[in-house]
């Protein structure tokens, strides 16, 4: 009964981890998006400087790369979270 007790004890550390990570890639998600909402025309002449980029271009590596780490973050994060949760609810007979 001790082991099962110390493993509940690390999959809640784990579970903790995982959503905490998770919130602080939606807030850097957001923080990105309003970067490119306030200083999209910054962004673009710094940019454009630099590489021979429209302003298209521009905007479909940005909500690309932004739709690739809300994608990572449901995935690796909130996923296993989930799954984690709901094997406890089940050790525990909650579920």
């Amino acid at each position: 009964m001790a082991a099962s007790l110390n493993d509940d004890a690390l999959w809640e550390s784990l579970a903790a981890v995982l959503i905490r990570c998770f919130l602080i890639g939606i807030v850097f998600l957001a923080l990105w998006f309003l970067a490119f909402l306030l200083a999209g025309d910054w962004i673009l002449s710094a940019h454009s400087r630099w590489f021979q980029i429209t302003a298209r271009d521009l905007h479909l590596m940005n909500y690309g790369g932004m739709l690739l780490m809300k994608a990572c973050l449901f995935l690796f994060f909130l996923a296993p979270y989930i799954s984690i949760r709901l094997m406890l609810a089940g050790r525990n007979g909650t579920a």
